[in-house]
């Protein structure tokens, strides 16, 4: 995202476009949001508080298979590293089944995304790593024969 002070903006409205400038609708909703949710400490807190939350939801996943996973991340943006792209594969699979869409990176997208929005609320939030645990529960064998794909 690209955030110019107002005080050097030389642009006008629509002036400053192309491939590389970024997306004048979500840049201004992006500004907007900035501007209505952040007016106070109250949504930084509920960020931190649902952060936290999201982090002991997946550590504890971690922890319960012996800490054969590693969650990454920072804030509301944790990745769950499988260590295997068949684990992760078999992850995000069962979690599409539950209505829940998570996409994959790391070098042999072996790590499932989680990318919640930041006005979700708690109860929605759990039901993520809740689909996660369940998955990753049927398919703890870690053998690719035995993967729910």
């Amino acid at each position: 995202m690209l955030l110019i002070k107002e005080a050097i903006d030389a642009w006008e409205p629509g002036e400053h476009t192309g491939t590389f400038r970024g997306n004048n609708l979500a840049l201004v909703s992006g500004k907007a949001a900035l501007n209505l949710y952040w007016r106070n400490q109250t949504f930084s807190q509920q960020v931190r508080r649902l952060s936290a939350f999201m982090r002991r939801r997946l550590d504890a996943i971690a922890h319960q298979h012996g800490n054969r996973f590693a969650v990454r991340g920072r804030g509301m943006v944790c990745g769950f590293d499988c260590k295997t792209t068949e684990i992760a594969e078999a992850t995000s699979h069962g979690a599409f089944e539950k209505g829940l869409i998570i996409e994959r990176c790391g070098p042999t997208d072996q790590v499932v995304k989680f990318l919640p929005a930041l006005t979700i609320e708690q109860e929605t939030l759990g039901q993520g790593p809740r689909h996660i645990r369940g998955v990753i529960d049927r398919n703890v064998g870690f053998s690719p024969s035995k993967l729910n794909l």
